[in-house]
């Protein structure tokens, strides 16, 4: 009975053995290969004979330095217990699988069975995911070198700017303070020479001679015009002049303007056209200021306009801001030019400036530029009139708290001068009563 219980049992270990899914195999101490399944032979892919009794370290060789220290000692008796190893399969055809040894070292005390696992697609899988990891190292280090690189140009160019900046302050600094002296010294002599002329056309009879002061008056105008102008661009490039902000309706201010200039236009025969509506949002300006813009757009363009011609006020909302158009329908601009005619003292031709100090326009954009708003030129061309058209800030897009309560006198005089003319006035008073 024992006897058939045992070739029973070992039938069945030899059924199971050969009709494993796994690939298996039997090895002694100095692992020769004694025994294998089915499973074994087609991975491998070596028919039988050149499989038995064929050392494994000849078939399965290690994968890294750890098993080949394992792998040294050639005989399964060393490993006491179940153990796992990682190694390469070499096929007959040269193929590589990467596969897995399960050994069980305490299946016999002579012998060792092994079970094969071939994990191959996950091991390449990983391979390949190594590989690209390499790669992103590699590409996250030249990005890192790359950046680091950047910044430091970066950061010497912010330098270099930086200093530019500071000398291009300096010497803007420099021009105006230039500018306003040389302003207030050609100003000096000016004051004492109009009120002369005046006085002394009172006293000419002779009008060749009385032709002649009137074309010194008219110089002196204009070089007095011209310093004046000149101080106003330097006091707002300086910071010198208050703006006070409070919401105006471009309505009203459009009104006044027509009839403050009601005559010119009708002495020049010239036509104008509101079509700035009442309903037109407030804007939150310096009221004065931007009256004094429209009074130079409105004189600059009747200089440029025909008898007949048509000035054209009207408003629109572009988003935060409400721009402003003024149009007529006389000289124009060449496209050469309608970029520059903002700069100062710049002349598109002699006639652009005729009896003018040539800063009006720059004058107009100063202020519109403090008033965080833009102003720019549209002409078709030459003889088809020009549009001057500036941006101003809707008062619905300034905060509570960034209005400031407007002041009531809208000063922007230069005492010590208004002081000196009087002084003038006194003086040639005087004169006169002791003539």
């Amino acid at each position: 009975m024992e006897k058939k219980t045992f070739e029973f049992s070992k039938s069945m270990y030899e059924r199971l053995f050969k009709h494993n899914i796994m690939p298996l195999f039997i090895s002694d101490k100095s692992g020769r290969i004694i025994a294998f399944n089915t499973k074994f032979t087609e991975i491998v892919g070596y028919e039988k004979n050149k499989i038995l009794n064929r050392n494994f370290s000849e078939i399965f060789h290690p994968e890294t330095e750890e098993e080949k220290q394992k792998f040294s000692l050639i005989e399964f008796g060393f490993f006491k217990e179940s153990d796992a190893h990682d190694v390469v399969l070499v096929t007959k055809k040269g193929t590589k699988r990467y596969v897995r040894l399960w050994i069980d070292a305490m299946f016999d005390d002579e012998l060792s069975l092994a079970a094969v696992e071939d994990y191959t697609e996950k091991r390449l899988m990983e391979l390949k995911l190594a590989e690209q990891n390499q790669e992103l190292k590699k590409m996250k280090d030249q990005l890192q070198d790359f950046n680091k690189k950047l910044e430091a140009k970066v950061n010497e160019r912010t330098s270099q700017l930086l200093k530019a900046n500071e000398e291009i302050k300096l010497l803007l600094e420099r021009k105006n303070q230039f500018i306003n002296e040389l302003a207030h010294d050609l100003r000096t002599p000016l004051t004492p020479i109009t009120y002369l002329v005046q006085s002394m056309k009172e006293e000419i009879k002779s009008k060749s001679i009385l032709k002649d002061m009137e074309v010194i008056e008219n110089n002196a105008n204009y070089l007095k015009n011209l310093v004046e102008d000149i101080l106003k661009l330097a006091r707002i490039d300086n910071n010198k002049i208050e703006f006070n902000f409070e919401d105006s309706s471009m309505y009203d201010i459009t009104q006044n303007i027509i009839k403050n200039n009601k005559i010119t236009f009708k002495k020049l025969k010239l036509n104008f056209v509101n079509k700035v509506s009442k309903n037109t949002p407030t804007v939150h300006i310096d009221r004065l200021k931007i009256t004094e813009v429209l009074e130079n757009l409105v004189m600059n363009s009747t200089k440029f306009m025909k008898k007949g011609g048509t000035m054209t006020f009207s408003a629109k909302e572009t988003g935060n801001f409400l721009q402003f158009t003024v149009k007529d329908n006389g000289q124009g601009i060449g496209k050469d030019h309608i970029d520059k005619i903002f700069e100062e003292f710049y002349k598109a031709d002699s006639s652009r400036h005729h009896k003018g100090s040539g800063l009006g326009l720059s004058i107009c954009r100063r202020i519109i530029e403090k008033h965080e708003g833009k102003i720019w030129a549209e002409s078709p061309g030459i003889g088809k009139g020009t549009s001057i058209i500036f941006t101003l800030k809707l008062s619905k897009s300034v905060s509570e708290k960034d209005k400031k309560p407007a002041k009531q006198d809208h000063k922007d005089v230069d005492k010590e001068y208004i002081e000196k003319l009087e002084r003038i006035k006194n003086k040639l008073t005087k004169i006169k009563k002791k003539k």
